[in-house]
C-alpha cells in the first residue's frame, strides 16, 4: 500500500472509533485497540467486532456466535452477517469513505432472538445471506433438523431492506422438509445460495444425507416473495431427489454462482470433486451443457466430465466480475483452481476450461502441480470474492484460519500470491507464512467493496467475529528474473557475472551476480517488460541479452508473481597480444616519425599497418596469438623487413602470444 495512504488510514484509525458495537442496554459502544494494527506493504487490517471481544482484540458485537456468511449490499452502504448459533442476521452501517464498520444500534442491529436485543426474528441454523441486486430484499438460509428426528429442514427466509437505512424486516420464508412457511418441498439441508444478476431468480444448494439438490426459485420483485420454477429445469439433483432432472458432476453441492452476463450457473459439489456447468434460460431456469462440458472434476468422473486438476473437495465459487475466469475452492485439494469461461457467443457460452500449467491451480505448498500458496489449507472450508475492479481475488481458509490476498491477471484470470508473509493473514500468525491478524478464528467467508479508485475494503467472518482489511488495488505482486550464466561451448557456469535488469528505455533498476553454479536470480520486478545486460568477468564477453548488442536486445516479460527465465551462455574472451617498438634512423639513431609499419601475417597477407609518432613508437594491438612479420617504411623510401632484412623470406617472424612483444626498427 502507498505509504501516504497508510499514514492517512493511521490518522483515521487514531481519530475515529474504528469498529463501534451496538449498543446493549447495560453497555456503550466500543472500539477496537488501533495503536499497532497488522499491515503488509499493500494491505492494512481495520479491526473486528467479534461475539465476545476477543478478550479485548475486538470490539465487542451482537449475533454474531457461529458467524458463516457475509453480504454487502449493492449501494456499499450495510453489510450482513449470518451467525449459525446465534440465529440471527447481524446488521452493519459501513462508511464507503473509510471501509470502516459499525453496528448498527439494537434492536436494528441484528434480526435474531429478542433476548439478544435483536429485532424479533430468530433464524435457527442460519447459513448463508444474499441481498437482491435492487438492494430490496435479504434473503437468509437455514438448515435444521425437523420433525420426525434426523429429517433435514431447509428454509429461506425473506426480510425487507429499508433502501435508506439499511435495517431489515422479517416479511416470510419457504421451507422444505417442515411446516410454517410456503411450501417448497425440494429445499432440505441449505449449504449455498446465490441470486441471478437480473433479481427474479434464486438458486439454493441443498446437499444433506442422502439428498443433493439445487432448487431453482422465482423471485417477485415488488413483494420479495419465492416460489418454485414450476418444470423440469426448476430443480436439478444426483438422482436423489423425486420430481428433479438427473445432472452430473452434482452430488453433496456446498455452493452455487451466476455468471455476471447471467446466462450460467455453476455448481461446486464436494461429492463429485467437481463444478457443475448449467446454461439459464430467461426464465431461470437450468438446463445442464452437453457432454463433457456439463462439469469439470478431479478425475473426470469416468467420462463423464472434463478432466480437471485440483478439484478434489470443491466446496467455493468465485465468478470475475468480467465474467472471463471462474475460481473453485477445493477443501481436499487446499487449492483453488483457475478456469477460463467461454465469452461465446453460441453454445460454447459459459463453459470452462482450466488453465494450463501451474497457471491452473494455485496450492498449499505447491502441491498437485500447482502454483505456491500459502494459507490454503481447506479441510474445513473455503470461501472466495473476486474484486469489483477484477483486479484481485481474496480466500478465506478455516483449517488455516487465514485471510488470502491474490493479484488477478485481468487478461488471463492468472492468480499470483504476494511473497510470505505478505501473502496472507492468519489469527494470532497461527500460519508460519502468514501476517499475524485478529478475528480470523476459522475464517469462513469474504466479501469486498471499493474505497476510492485504487483501494478496496474486504471483510471476513469467523468462529464469532467480522474482520476488515483495505487492499490496493490492484495488488501489486513482484516477479524477479532468474536463469543461469553459462560459458558457450563448454556448458562451464560462470561464477561473479552481473545481470543488470533496465527497463526498455535502458535506464538501470536493478542487479544480481551469479554464484558459485553461475545462477542468478533478480527479485522486486514489477509486472512488465525488461531488458538485461550480463557484465562478464575478465575472461568472458560481455553482452546484452540474448546474446546481442544494444539495439537488438530480447525484452523479458515479468509477470505478478512469476519468475520469467532467462538463460545466459557468454563467449570467453579471446587471448590476445601486441607488437610494439621504435623505428630510429639508422645514422644518428634519431626517431623516424611518419614511418610506415606494416604487419603481416606469416603468409605474406597484411594485417593492419600503423605511422610512428614524433618518438618513432608504432604499436600493433588486439593480435590474435600467432607468428607475424614487420616491413617498415621511412618516408624517403628507406625500407627494411624485421629484423634488418631486405626481403620476405628472410625476415625475423615475431611470434604473439598474450602479452606484448617488441620489436625496433634502424632505418
Amino acid at each position: 500500500m502507498a505509504r501516504q495512504r497508510v499514514t492517512v488510514l493511521m490518522l483515521l484509525l487514531v481519530a475515529a472509533p474504528l469498529w463501534a458495537s451496538a449498543s446493549r442496554a447495560e453497555s456503550v459502544p466500543e472500539a477496537m485497540s488501533t495503536s499497532a494494527p497488522a499491515s503488509t506493504p499493500g494491505s492494512i487490517q481495520l479491526g473486528c467486532l467479534s461475539e465476545t471481544g476477543s478478550g479485548g482484540l475486538c470490539a465487542d458485537g451482537v449475533a454474531l456466535d457461529g458467524a458463516t456468511a457475509l453480504a454487502l449490499s449493492p449501494d456499499g452502504e450495510n453489510a450482513y452477517v449470518a451467525s449459525r448459533r446465534s440465529g440471527a442476521i447481524a446488521v452493519f452501517d459501513r462508511d464507503a469513505d473509510t471501509g470502516l464498520m459499525s453496528q448498527k444500534p439494537l434492536p436494528s442491529g441484528c434480526v435474531g432472538m429478542a433476548t439478544d436485543g435483536c429485532s424479533e426474528g430468530w433464524m435457527p441454523g442460519v447459513n448463508g445471506v444474499v441481498v437482491s441486486p435492487d438492494g430490496a430484499h435479504v434473503y437468509a438460509t437455514a438448515h435444521t433438523a425437523g420433525e420426525p428426528a434426523f429429517v433435514d429442514v431447509g428454509t429461506v427466509y425473506i426480510l425487507e431492506r429499508d433502501p435508506g437505512t439499511g435495517e431489515l424486516t422479517p416479511v416470510g420464508c419457504v421451507r422444505g422438509g417442515g411446516t410454517g412457511c410456503g411450501a417448497s418441498a425440494r429445499i432440505r439441508a441449505v449449504s449455498g445460495v446465490a441470486i441471478s444478476p437480473d433479481g427474479t431468480s434464486v438458486y439454493v444448494a441443498s446437499s444433506g444425507s442422502g439428498y443433493s439438490a439445487i432448487e431453482v426459485l422465482d423471485r417477485n420483485a415488488a413483494t420479495g416473495g419465492l416460489s418454485s420454477h414450476v418444470g423440469p429445469t426448476g430443480c436439478i439433483d444426483d438422482g436423489s431427489v423425486a420430481g428433479c432432472t438427473n445432472a452430473v458432476g452434482v452430488n453433496r453441492p456446498l455452493d452455487v454462482a451466476v455468471a455476471p452476463d447471467g446466462n450460467n450457473v455453476y455448481v461446486a459439489s464436494q461429492g463429485k470433486h467437481a463444478v457443475a456447468v448449467f446454461d439459464r434460460s430467461a426464465d431461470g431456469g437450468l438446463t445442464q451443457k452437453p457432454g463433457a462440458a456439463a462439469c469439470v472434476s478431479d478425475d473426470g468422473s469416468e467420462g463423464a466430465c472434463t478432466d480437471g486438476r485440483a478439484m478434489s473437495g470443491a466446496s467455493a465459487l468465485a465468478v470475475a466480475p468480467d465474467g472471463a475466469t471462474v475460481y473453485v475452492m477445493s477443501d481436499f485439494s487446499d487449492a483453488v483452481a483457475v478456469f477460463a469461461r467461454a465469452l461465446g457467443p453460441g453454445p460454447s457460452l459459459g463453459a470452462l476450461t482450466q488453465r494450463p500449467g501451474t497457471a491452473g491451480c494455485l496450492s498449499e505448498d505447491g502441491a498437485g502441480g500447482c502454483a505456491d500458496g500459502a494459507g490454503l489449507e481447506g479441510d474445513a472450508g473455503f470461501g472466495a470474492a473476486v474484486s469489483s475492479s477484477g483486479s484481485n481475488v481474496y480466500a478465506v481458509s478455516r483449517a488455516d484460519n487465514a485471510f488470502v490476498l491474490l493479484a488477478r491477471s485481468q487478461g488471463s484470470g492468472d492468480l499470483a500470491q504476494p511473497p510470505a508473509p505478505f501473502g496472507c493473514y492468519s489469527d494470532g500468525g497461527s500460519h508460519p507464512e502468514c501476517t499475524s491478524g485478529i478475528g480470523l478464528d476459522s475464517a469462513g467467508a469474504v466479501a469486498a467493496a471499493p474505497v476510492g479508485s485504487a483501494t478496496d475494503s474486504v471483510y471476513v467472518v469467523s468462529r464469532d467475529a467480522l474482520a476488515g482489511f483495505l487492499v490496493d488495488v490492484p495488488l501489486a505482486v513482484d516477479g524477479s528474473i532468474g536463469g543461469t550464466v553459462t560459458e558457450d561451448g563448454s556448458g562451464r557456469p560462470i561464477e561473479g557475472a552481473r545481470v543488470v535488469v533496465h527497463s526498455t528505455s535502458f535506464a538501470p533498476l536493478r542487479f544480481a551476480s551469479t554464484d558459485q553454479q553461475g545462477d542468478y536470480v533478480v527479485d522486486g520486478l514489477a509486472p512488465g517488460d525488461y531488458r538485461l545486460v550480463i557484465l562478464a568477468p575478465p575472461d568472458h564477453e560481455s553482452e546484452w541479452y540474448d546474446d546481442a548488442g544494444i539495439a537488438s536486445a530480447d525484452l523479458v516479460s515479468v509477470t505478478a508473481g512469476g519468475l520469467a527465465v532467462a538463460e545466459v551462455a557468454l563467449a570467453p574472451t579471446r587471448p590476445t597480444g601486441s607488437i610494439s617498438g621504435k623505428v630510429t634512423n639508422q645514422s644518428g639513431g634519431t626517431p623516424l616519425e611518419g614511418a610506415l609499419g606494416v604487419l603481416l601475417a606469416a603468409n605474406g597477407t597484411e594485417v593492419d599497418s600503423v605511422v610512428t609518432d614524433p618518438s618513432g613508437n608504432y604499436l600493433f594491438s588486439d593480435l590474435e596469438p600467432g607468428g607475424y612479420r614487420l616491413i617498415f617504411l621511412a618516408p624517403d623510401g628507406r625500407y627494411e623487413f624485421f629484423d634488418n632484412s631486405p626481403v620476405f623470406g628472410t625476415s625475423t617472424v615475431v611470434n604473439v602470444t598474450d602479452h606484448g612483444e617488441v620489436a625496433d626498427a634502424a632505418l
